[in-house]
């Protein structure tokens, strides 16, 4: 069954302020062909449906600048026929009843527990999409056999047949995952005795929840698990015992992931093949309709296009620019840039 065509009129706004979170979820609702927006906060959040319509919301809890149970509470208070009966989810690390129970007390219409399962997602959209979207099928018939027996030798003590089945068993954006998971916390130890030693406490629990979080979604549950004690350390003492183990833990797991074959060897832009000017603007000139319409899949098509070519050094920035536009999903801004450099060839 094709699951691409189920939801491709649904509009989802993701709310998190970790990106590796918000990719995880773009990648699961993009397989089934949900249209996707963004916001890295409680703030952004009630701004974004204030302006626009959606069908559902997935909303993070532990957020800066305005959090979760807050900003639906805003949202609510939106005061109209829409922002009353628009279904928002909750999601959350924490699986513990009382926290459901905020959650709803709050305003929203459900609960889900991070690390979020692809079957889970889905039976919660079958659950508040519009019925005429229905049914969703077998999700497990619909994800590719990948192969990852060179990652569980390598990352031993990591899940890795449930991290990459989070991403809907796409190898690339795993390992891009991990890739960003070494740049995110390869300074956490440091981070977190700042916030300790500046009396940023509420921060500091906030560092070990989202170490919590992005581990469990990658299958790190030995890490994972030693963050949650970190976490509950942290309400309640400076120097929580756990934190020697929980570092331990980590710098094994970036060691690990550094030493990954496929993440040391950089790609060389000699072996690309080097592209025109002219082929530069055809590809521009095929993804100006999907990015107005919101074509994912062929957006990405034409992405794939531009990346495998080596293209002038001037036009770098411009195409780097592009490129980290569409794949946060802002497609009206690169809209914008589209038409730009169509109407003016040398970037």
């Amino acid at each position: 069954m094709d699951m691409s065509q189920n939801y491709q009129h649904a509009r989802v706004l993701v709310v998190d302020d970790n990106d590796m979170n918000r990719q995880i979820l773009r990648t699961m609702l993009e397989h089934i062909g949900v249209q996707i927006s963004e916001a890295k906060n409680g703030i952004e959040a009630v701004d974004r449906v204030d302006a626009e319509e959606f069908d559902l919301v997935l909303m993070d809890i532990q957020m800066p600048a305005l959090d979760g149970r807050s900003a639906a509470r805003a949202i609510r208070n939106l005061d109209s026929d829409y922002s009353t009966n628009l279904p928002i989810i909750a999601m959350t690390a924490h699986a513990f009843d009382e926290h459901r129970v905020e959650s709803l007390s709050a305003g929203m219409n459900g609960h889900l527990t991070k690390p979020i399962e692809l079957e889970t997602l889905y039976a919660e959209l079958q659950r508040w999409l519009p019925a005429k979207e229905q049914p969703l099928g077998n999700v497990a018939s619909s994800v590719e056999n990948v192969e990852y027996s060179d990652l569980e030798a390598a990352l031993q003590g990591v899940d890795v047949k449930a991290g990459i089945h989070r991403v809907v068993d796409n190898r690339q954006i795993y390992l891009e995952l991990l890739k960003k998971f070494v740049e995110q916390f390869s300074s956490f130890e440091a981070d977190l005795h700042k916030k300790l030693t500046d009396g940023e406490q509420k921060e500091a629990i906030r560092c070990a929840h989202t170490l919590k979080g992005v581990a469990g979604g990658l299958g790190a549950t030995q890490l994972q698990n030693l963050a949650g004690q970190l976490e509950e350390q942290l309400t309640h003492q400076q120097l929580p015992a756990i934190l020697p183990e929980v570092i331990q833990t980590l710098d094994s797991l970036l060691i690990a992931i550094n030493g990954l074959p496929e993440l040391n060897s950089q790609e060389s832009t000699q072996d690309k093949l080097p592209g025109s000017a002219a082929e530069l603007q055809e590809i521009f000139n095929h993804l100006l309709a999907p990015l107005k319409s919101f074509q994912v899949q062929e957006v990405k098509q034409q992405l794939g296009r531009l990346q495998e070519k080596q293209w002038p050094e001037e036009s770098a920035d411009t195409l780097r620019q592009l490129e980290k536009l569409i794949e946060q999903y802002q497609f009206n801004p690169a809209v914008k840039l589209v038409e730009s450099l169509l109407s003016n060839p040398s970037p």
